[in-house]
């Protein structure tokens, strides 16, 4: 069970995309991230209230959740402390494209016109054999999405839908 205090930040886990990301988030972490002894190293790019990011962190994932807005920044740092993650969850205002760690998992729940213009960024981001899950668009964008990850290198390993919306799942030979 995870606790959520919106406050002015998007993700209450209740529209269609969360949804999408945590049934994907679901189906990929036993069977498609790479084999480790220690903590996941998983990357929430605009995390909204954190919901992905407490989610990824109650499977046992250290997380680096990150937004530019700063009251999603302040609401999720609430949800980490009400879910008494703070020592599995990190919530920072740092741009995508300022960070040089890598990880194991990437979720993106952010509109198709960021989705395309940080996929380089994204898959720079991503380890051998790790997993992207984006969600954000409606499904008539999966083509176009699509296109411009396999573009990058990620082969496309899912794909699930709701109410319109969609979720890709790639991963990273």
């Amino acid at each position: 069970m995870i606790t959520i205090y919106p406050g002015m930040a998007f993700g209450t886990g209740r529209h269609a995309s969360t949804l999408l990301c945590l049934r994907a988030l679901e189906e990929v972490w036993d069977e498609q991230l790479p084999r480790s002894d220690s903590p996941w190293q998983v990357l929430d790019v605009g995390t909204g209230t954190g919901i992905l990011a407490l989610a990824a962190a109650r499977y046992g994932a250290e997380v680096l959740a990150i937004d530019l807005d700063p009251e999603a920044v302040a609401a999720a740092l609430e949800n980490v402390r009400l879910n008494n993650l703070l020592d599995r969850v990190w919530v920072e205002e740092t741009p995508l494209t300022s960070l040089r760690q890598q990880f194991a998992l990437i979720l993106a729940n952010i509109t198709t016109p960021d989705l395309l213009q940080l996929a380089e960024a994204l898959t720079a981001r991503l380890l051998t054999e790790g997993v992207l899950i984006i969600s954000g668009f409606l499904t008539e964008d999966v083509s176009r999405l699509s296109t411009r990850y396999e573009g990058l290198g990620l082969h496309r390993t899912g794909f699930l839908t709701h109410e319109d919306w969609g979720a890709l799942i790639f991963r990273r030979p």
